[in-house]
């Protein structure tokens, strides 16, 4: 599970229910509207910022997901994995892009 909390009051805001292993990777898209997640359950999540609601699954992929990161126009998210594999995807259109 994936949380934010408020500094100075430790209040907790959000909970991103959905991964089901350790999260490895965090990332805020450029807009400020979405966060991404990896996991060692092997999955790239995409998350509304606001709702808490997934936006966004990833292909699984062979291993843990360990780097993930948004394009500058936040429309893409770039996920990359212990298995030495990466994939390029359009969030919008929720497809893979590359490979």
């Amino acid at each position: 599970m994936l949380q934010v909390w408020e500094v100075g009051t430790n209040k907790l805001v959000r909970e991103f229910k959905g991964h089901t292993d350790e999260v490895w990777a965090v990332a805020a898209s450029p807009d400020g509207k979405s966060v991404a997640s990896g996991s060692q359950d092997k999955t790239a999540r995409v998350w509304d910022l606001a709702t808490g609601n997934e936006i966004a699954q990833l292909p699984k992929f062979g291993d843990r997901v360990t780097a993930v990161a948004f394009s500058p126009d936040s429309k893409t998210l770039l996920a990359g994995s212990f298995d030495k594999s990466a994939v390029l995807y359009d969030i919008a259109a929720k497809k893979v892009k590359f490979p």
